[in-house]
């Protein structure tokens, strides 16, 4: 994604809830937590500009993406995902609005609003 002069990595994996969400955790997190300590997402965009990436989970519903977010919590590199439901999933909501999670805290969005200085 590129805005304001920068460009930044995301990832995406869409959960389908067919296997459990400790096994999820367990396989998922390490190969995003080992690309990020080498810059790996570098190599396969390599006009970023933002040192890190992100990974977007998408999980079919809130109480999926909350069992999912409470596994990836204590995983290597789960400071890099944000978790959203597809009952959240509305074109208009995907940047702007607060429909993300991290593993802790409140959801925001994607792209926080720009400030704009007042004179």
């Amino acid at each position: 994604m590129k805005l304001r002069g920068h460009s930044k990595v995301f990832y995406s994996e869409e959960d389908h809830a067919t296997s459990g969400v400790q096994k999820n955790a367990a396989t998922k997190t390490q190969g995003y937590a080992v690309l990020s300590e080498v810059f790996g997402h570098r190599r396969h965009f390599p006009e970023a500009t933002v040192d890190k990436f992100t990974v977007l989970m998408v999980a079919p519903t809130a109480r999926r993406r909350d069992a999912l977010r409470k596994a990836i919590r204590e995983k290597p590199g789960s400071s890099l995902w944000r978790f959203a439901s597809t009952e959240d999933m509305q074109p208009e909501r995907l940047l702007h609005e607060p429909i993300w999670y991290s593993c802790e805290g409140d959801p925001a969005p994607l792209v926080k609003p720009e400030v704009i200085a007042c004179p």
